[in-house]
């Protein structure tokens, strides 16, 4: 059995994907250290995490005023969230690298391929964003 060569597709994709993961991990990290050690007001207190860990999210939207959907956007002022914005960033990664390959796909006249990630693409988006603007 024979290991099939690597593309520059493929290269480009992973390095891009390995990239944007641990940049968003470490930064998930960072942020959940300073979350920890209190240097930026958390929107929920460090204090209260025990008591809400055996609650359900609906008591916790409730209780907190937790935002829902896209509302934590408008919360990025609050530690907690902005350690949310590392997770984005990280569920993001897939989108991410495939935009940095659709142009190899394109410049070389692969058009196949670059219809089949344009479409991914699209999924993606939609998976991501459809209710953001209310799709």
């Amino acid at each position: 059995m024979t290991i099939p060569k690597r593309t520059l597709q493929n290269k480009i994709y992973s390095n891009v994907l390995e990239i944007v993961g641990i940049a968003a991990g470490v930064f998930i990290v960072i942020c959940f250290i300073l979350y920890l050690l209190n240097f930026f007001t958390p929107f929920i207190n460090l204090n209260n995490l025990p008591e809400i860990w055996n609650k359900n999210s609906k008591v916790l939207i409730k209780e907190f005023n937790y935002p829902i959907h896209w509302d934590w956007i408008k919360k990025l002022n609050y530690i907690d969230f902005i350690c949310l914005f590392g997770l984005f960033i990280f569920s993001l990664s897939n989108i991410i690298s495939y935009i940095f390959v659709l142009p190899i796909y394109i410049i070389k006249k692969n058009f196949k391929y670059a219809i089949f990630v344009v479409i991914q693409l699209i999924i993606f988006a939609y998976a991501a964003f459809g209710n953001l603007f209310g799709f």
